[in-house]
């Protein structure tokens, strides 16, 4: 129970809501602890099923499994990425994705909005209507904002697939 202090039955992340998720907010009373006090085992959050390595673990094996056998009826070698790329899950897929695509058109909407800002402004005195500087400051902070919001989460998300995958290669190591 969270509120004596005990050991905590539940993840934090999997409650959030969508906003929290965004910006990771949810971890904030656990960085807030940590900054305060020294954290503790009692203080961490359970580790989800999802994310345990024993599944992934056998998650992959199941794909290397499938990978060896595919291959090796072709006379090819089994490649261990290939295993990788099947291994996660189209949910993970769907989710990753559109935070990279989020990220780089965020990037290539400032980069854009920035150009012609700038250019824009070396016409100041020429131009009358000064409106297109506001569709540009507008296009800035819009792609500043996707690209924010993109990056941290893909970042964050990246990272939780490379420490599943690692747990999981290296539980097949260990099996082998």
């Amino acid at each position: 129970n969270t509120m004596t202090g005990g050991p905590k039955t539940h993840q934090p992340q999997d409650e959030a809501s969508f906003i929290s998720k965004i910006f990771i907010w949810w971890i904030f009373p656990l960085l807030w602890k940590g900054f305060r006090n020294p954290l503790n085992h009692e203080d961490l959050y359970p580790i989800r099923e999802v994310d345990k390595s024993g599944q992934r673990t056998n998650l992959l094996e199941e794909k290397w499994c499938e990978e060896i056998l595919s291959e090796r009826s072709l006379g090819r070698e089994p490649k261990l990425w290939r295993a990788i790329l099947k291994y996660y899950t189209l949910q993970e897929y769907l989710f990753f994705v559109p935070l990279v695509v989020a990220s780089l058109l965020g990037d290539n909407i400032v980069c854009f909005a920035t150009i012609n800002l700038l250019r824009q402004l070396t016409n100041f005195y020429d131009n009358e209507s000064h409106g297109e500087y506001f569709v540009y400051i507008y296009g800035i902070a819009i792609g500043c904002l996707m690209k924010l919001i993109g990056q941290n989460y893909m970042y964050f998300h990246g990272n939780v697939l490379g420490v599943r995958a690692r747990a999981a290669i290296l539980g097949l190591l260990y099996r082998k």
